[in-house]
């Protein structure tokens, strides 16, 4: 079957309280997952969904870089990220920057939410006032979300097993200037603001794998407090 609605959610045991929900404002076809990536793509591709709602949260911050990744598959997919867990307002213009082309935010009152969720419905473009006013107050607009590079991916790992900028230009035969610029567009990629957060998101993004023998202490045992 084609069509219809996919939503992409972890509170799995409210997958059927969201469908009745959802059928009830008159959203048809209506495919509940908590699947991701590899998974994803595949119900993606045999169902060809004529809307995928995701909640911002999915993937942790990490939402709005992997919504930018989906949308390199499948470029023609018409996404709405749902805020009902309070996602940061700074974080979340980053869905509408990578391409998602909704989002709706329960933060913003039921009034506009629910206004939200009918613009989607009816397969209109929405933003959240305040996520509008986030991208308008930003003045000129950032360079859009990239793939990483291979000496990004490089300098993503040594940083997540604890390397500081010294040791990481070391490794790589490159200046700390550099490593440095590296570090700066990792953050931005991942729409993080330390490095703590960009273990996180890193992880959560899969983009490296967890290996105690080697991952630092502090990051450890900071664990995902700050993320």
């Amino acid at each position: 079957m084609t069509g219809g609605t996919l939503i992409l959610t972890r509170a799995v045991k409210l997958h059927n309280y969201y469908k009745r929900h959802l059928e009830g404002m008159g959203f048809k076809n209506i495919f509940i997952t908590d699947v991701d990536r590899d998974g994803l793509n595949l119900i993606i591709h045999e169902r060809k969904p004529s809307l995928v709602m995701i909640e911002a949260c999915f993937y942790l911050r990490s939402t709005p870089y992997m919504m930018f990744e989906l949308l390199e598959k499948f470029p023609e997919l018409n996404i709405a990220a749902i805020n009902i867990y309070d996602f940061p307002d700074e974080q979340a213009k980053w869905f509408i920057l990578n391409g998602v082309n909704s989002y709706v935010n329960m933060f913003e009152g039921t009034e506009e939410f629910y206004r939200g969720l009918e613009n989607v419905r009816d397969g209109n473009y929405y933003v959240s006032p305040n996520i509008e006013k986030c991208i308008n107050d930003m003045g000129e607009l950032p360079k859009p979300t990239s793939r990483l590079t291979r000496r990004e991916n490089e300098v993503l790992e040594l940083f997540c097993i604890g390397k500081k900028e010294k040791e990481i230009g070391r490794i790589l035969h490159i200046s700390k200037n550099t490593v440095d610029t590296h570090r700066k567009n990792l953050y931005r990629l991942f729409n993080v603001e330390n490095r703590i957060q960009l273990f996180w998101a890193a992880l959560l993004a899969g983009k490296i794998i967890i290996d105690k023998n080697f991952i630092s202490q502090k990051i450890l045992l900071e664990g995902m407090n700050d993320y």
